[in-house]
């Protein structure tokens, strides 16, 4: 489930009302100002695993492109990890490509230049 709110201050009181009321849920910051949520446990990392699982694929075959912290662990699984050049610094750090941002064809250039 992903929330998307008005600033980074309404999704900060929406982590916290969360929080307080106790549910057990992995929260994620996603573009400005969204938050993800996912049963504890669940991530993209796990849901790619479980993909690559059910398509009779290894995980070295996959590639993630990703620019925010609800990205990280599908990152770290993925056979190839690439940053938008939009990406937070955190996950520029964690993969091994950084192409261009959003805004100049990125992911065009990772389809042009790891799957074509």
């Amino acid at each position: 489930l992903n929330i998307y709110h008005h600033s980074k201050a309404a999704r900060d009181h929406t982590r916290k009302a969360i929080k307080e009321a106790g549910l057990e849920l992995e929260m994620k910051d996603s573009e400005a100002t969204g938050l993800e949520m996912n049963a504890k446990g669940v991530d993209k990392g796990t849901g790619l695993k479980q993909l690559c699982h059910h398509l009779g694929i290894s995980i070295e075959e996959t590639i993630v492109v990703g620019d925010a912290d609800n990205d990280k662990e599908a990152l770290e699984t993925a056979g190839l990890a690439v940053a938008m050049g939009n990406a937070k610094e955190s996950i520029k750090e964690i993969s091994d490509v950084i192409v261009s941002d959003n805004d100049h064809d990125g992911c065009a250039e990772v389809i042009e230049n790891y799957l074509l």
